[in-house]
């Protein structure tokens, strides 16, 4: 089921596309709203954005194998500023501290733990290290061939009921769809993200997939 509220909001329509029920989202949300497209922003050494999602992050914490690993050596991500990882290490672990402060004893605290931390990054630098062909891919694409992938999200949408183009006519809900693409990264973890309103400089990553999982559908891949 999908999110059914219709609130104002300055977030993209992708990122409204979430699933009820899963309140670490909403929690993740009281800590973004005032960031720029509600989300969690983190800039490479190159100076671009990366916009983290509620769902990326909920999503990365849940699917990395091994959340507790305890090794982190900073030097391992060298597009990441060390002020930048300091500043994410600060945002989750208030995230963190807010959800155990609220629970109950029936809730299991919530932890985020090195492996997220490190798997988030390794999506920053997968994305820094393949920029240019992300936009050489997005260049190369055909009038046809992003017709046809705007289409098939509509349609994904439209079975969905999403309330974010129930007012749209058909040709503006199409148009307004954003191309999706994936990336893997070097330890295995597919995960898929969209530039920011076609501005080359932005991309917001949108959700992580499971180790070694298959290619993600309705996304462009770079080979």
């Amino acid at each position: 089921m999908i999110e059914t509220t219709n609130r104002q909001t300055n977030k993209p329509y992708f990122y409204l596309r979430t699933r009820e029920g899963f309140k670490e989202k909403e929690l993740i949300r009281q800590f973004v709203d005032f960031m720029p497209h509600g989300m969690y922003n983190i800039k490479n050494k190159q100076g671009n954005t990366i916009l983290i999602s509620a769902h990326t992050l909920s999503t990365a914490r849940r699917r990395v194998e091994n959340v507790e690993i305890e090794c982190f050596n900073s030097k391992d991500y060298p597009n990441i500023l060390i002020d930048e990882q300091i500043r994410f290490f600060g945002f989750t672990k208030d995230i963190e501290d807010e959800r155990n402060r609220r629970r109950n004893q029936n809730k299991p605290k919530l932890n985020y733990g090195i492996g997220t931390t490190k798997l988030i990054f390794e999506i920053v630098e997968t994305i820094s290290e393949n920029r240019q062909r992300m936009i050489d891919k997005f260049l190369s694409l055909s009038e046809e061939e992003i017709y046809k992938l705007k289409l098939s999200a509509y349609l994904i949408q439209k079975d969905n009921n999403n309330p974010t183009i129930q007012n749209l006519s058909r040709d503006e809900a199409i148009a307004c769809q954003n191309l999706k693409f994936n990336l893997k990264t070097k330890s295995g973890y597919y995960f898929v993200w969209t530039f920011i309103q076609d501005n080359l400089d932005d991309i917001a990553l949108l959700t992580v997939y499971l180790k070694n999982d298959s290619i993600p559908k309705n996304t462009i891949s770079l080979d």
